[in-house]
């Protein structure tokens, strides 16, 4: 993984990977669900930890987005929005004479809608009930796609803001839309691989476009 990722073909592969992953592990799922399971597994209650699990992961990737610190004197915390320099300033969208890093705040912004999603779900299941789950694994897929597309060209600040803020939102639209088709926490379970195949590609492709830049 020292490589330079230097080529499209090099970053197609390096993005549909973790697509790969989610289709083996969604094939699985259906195959794993002609089995009877154990009835506890679909209890709804089950199944609310396992995504308050996800939502609770969820929430502590902000302190890094944030570049979090704490203090002895006030105030307490601050953040760090605007980490880049020279060239890499490019990176950073200015609003009001202050900078603020596109990729930073954008993933901040989609943990907290994937999250307003997840939670609705949590307590409001029901408001989910007039969209199907095949539109919502389309919009996901869309949504997380989005977020790749800013590796293969070079956008303003203001559309990077928003491709980093589809990344999370898409992969919990993925968690509902499978739960509501297979109803197992065991399943929610299933999907972490590829939950965490689109984070580390996220993560190994954006390292690369800062080297370059």
């Amino acid at each position: 993984m020292g490589f330079i990722v230097n080529s499209q073909p090099k970053k197609l592969l390096y993005v549909l990977f973790p697509f790969i992953v989610l289709i083996i592990s969604l094939i699985s799922i259906n195959l794993l669900s002609m089995i009877d399971s154990d009835p506890l597994d679909t209890i709804w209650t089950t199944r609310q930890l396992v995504i308050g699990l996800f939502i609770f992961v969820g929430f502590s990737f902000i302190p890094g987005f944030l570049q979090l610190s704490f203090r002895n004197s006030f105030p307490w915390f601050v953040v760090s929005l605007s980490h880049h320099s020279g060239s890499m300033k490019k990176h950073e969208l200015v609003y009001k004479n202050h900078s603020i890093c596109a990729g930073c705040f954008g993933s901040t912004l989609s943990i907290f809608l994937s999250n307003i999603c997840l939670l609705l779900y949590f307590f409001f299941p029901s408001s989910f009930t007039g969209i199907t789950p095949p539109v919502l694994l389309i919009i996901g897929f869309i949504l997380i796609l989005g977020t790749y597309s800013r590796y293969f060209t070079t956008f303003s600040p203001r559309i990077r803001l928003m491709q980093h803020s589809t990344l999370f939102l898409g992969l919990s639209l993925l968690i509902i839309a499978e739960d509501m088709i297979f109803q197992s926490a065991l399943f929610i379970v299933l999907l972490l691989p590829s939950w965490i195949s689109f984070l580390l590609v996220r993560v190994k492709l954006s390292k690369e476009k800062h080297s370059k830049s």
